[in-house]
């Protein structure tokens, strides 16, 4: 691993570094020129300056990646063959930063819009505790014409039970950085040698799910993962699947049931509670008329216990 962001272990003070530390921000795209194009924007006019710019096209079929490349031409653009998920663009763009020596690594959604100081604050909040793994910023959401700020998370793992915690943005805690059993894959920021300390991200995971077992890793090693309230990203919650489509309800599915397995006290318990969970959504999508989705969580709670995983086991369902 590189230089940049050096770890030992939870506590220890950095080396000793001159100048601004190095930060790669690494965005995904796969077809969403607009949404691709307004957050590259607002990471092209961010105040911090000692920063690249990695985007990573999932084989978008719109041409995209091309005209992305037009107009940033600062920006460096990885093109994959495949659509390889978010777990595997994520570090496929790692590769390449580390190639570089940054400090840090600043992973970030293409439906959401970053302030202008949020990089500056995110990395000030890092230089000032060496204990820290991750560190996310808050994310302002707009639901039912109500501005509200996802800022922590928590996680009851004896009920399979997580939650992101929400409050109206002008209600912002006094503290600046809050507790959080994960940070949301929406906006992320981690010391590029955390990948040495506890490994890439699970590429099984393929999308969703893949940054919570991430951080739960983190946390096992010893270091902290926290929200700093004070730096903002905006998030227009627009996946490229749509909140009702049966590849999301697949993912969803399958990665719920391996994350909790893999990482509750009682995985046995998790497994009955989560498949019959998803078993009466199954049935109440079928009720509904809904067939393909019913069919994608069957085959989601197939695959989980069946040990499948990534992209492979998820092709029948992109057809729908």
């Amino acid at each position: 691993m590189s230089k940049g962001g050096h770890l030992g272990n939870p506590g220890e003070s950095n080396e000793t570094k001159t100048g601004d530390p190095r930060v790669a921000t690494i965005v995904l795209n796969q077809s969403q020129l607009n949404l691709t194009r307004d957050v590259l924007q607002s990471i092209v006019s961010s105040s911090w300056k000692a920063n690249c710019i990695i985007l990573v096209d999932n084989h978008s079929t719109d041409g995209s990646a091309g005209q992305l490349a037009k107009e940033f031409p600062m920006i460096e653009i990885i093109q994959s063959p495949v659509n390889i998920g978010c777990a595997g663009g994520w570090n496929l763009a790692a590769r390449v930063a580390d190639e570089k020596g940054v400090d840090y690594l600043f992973f970030v959604d293409n439906d959401a819009v970053v302030s202008k100081d949020c990089i500056s604050r995110l990395v000030a909040t890092f230089e000032r505790d060496p204990s820290l793994g991750i560190v996310g910023p808050r994310i302002t959401v707009t639901r039912n014409d109500e501005s509200q700020a996802i800022v922590g998370s928590v996680i009851e793992w004896e009920r399979c039970f997580y939650q992101t915690i929400q409050i109206a943005t002008e209600k912002l805690p006094m503290d600046p950085l809050v507790e959080a059993a994960w940070i949301p894959g929406t906006a992320w920021m981690v010391r590029s040698a955390l990948f040495e300390n506890v490994d890439p991200l699970d590429e099984r995971y393929f999308i969703y799910f893949e940054n919570s077992d991430f951080s739960n890793r983190a946390q096992a090693k010893g270091f902290t993962t926290k929200i700093a309230t004070d730096a903002e990203v905006v998030h227009h919650e627009n996946s490229v699947f749509g909140l009702n489509s049966p590849a999301r309800d697949y993912d969803y599915t399958r990665n719920r049931i391996r994350f909790f397995t893999a990482h509750s006290p009682r995985p046995l318990f998790s497994i009955y509670f989560l498949i019959s969970r998803a078993l009466l959504w199954a049935l109440r999508m079928a009720v509904q008329g809904s067939g393909a989705r019913s069919r994608a969580i069957l085959s989601g709670i197939l695959d989980a216990t069946l040990g499948r995983s990534g992209r492979a086991s998820r092709r029948s369902i992109d057809s729908h």
